[in-house]
């Protein structure tokens, strides 16, 4: 088996688990890396489970560019459907955007700014 299969099944574990349960997590992988030979694996699966752990904290952070003094909970309200179920806002003002907002989460991109809309005229000028 590839460490990544452990640290995702690993990862999965530890997401509802408390502090006080991680030494009997750890101690039952020990014992079934040993059991199936794998012992040489554990600082790979480690290193993939620290990345994995991260990836998912990185899923559910949502940043939005805006001009200063735009309405957040409007934007948030309109592409509510859009963003994860639960997720961290990380508001962000913006002085290069001439209006609007840019929505950012881990798949998608959401740029209703004023800033791609001149830049989008800007090279239909350039081209004809």
């Amino acid at each position: 088996m590839r460490p990544t299969y452990y640290a995702q099944a690993l990862a999965g574990v530890l997401a509802g688990k408390e502090e006080r349960d991680l030494k009997g997590i750890l101690v039952r992988l020990k014992e079934v890396l040993r059991l199936r030979g794998h012992q040489k694996l554990l600082p790979a699966i480690m290193r993939a489970c620290t990345l994995e752990l991260i990836k998912r904290e990185r899923a559910s952070i949502v940043t939005m560019r805006t001009v200063s003094g735009a309405s957040q909970k409007e934007i948030l309200e309109q592409y509510g459907e859009m963003l994860p179920k639960e997720y961290t806002l990380r508001a962000v003002a913006d002085p290069t955007l001439a209006s609007g907002f840019v929505l950012e989460t881990q798949h998608r991109r959401i740029d209703a700014s004023g800033k791609r809309a001149l830049r989008e005229l800007y090279q239909k000028i350039l081209v004809q």
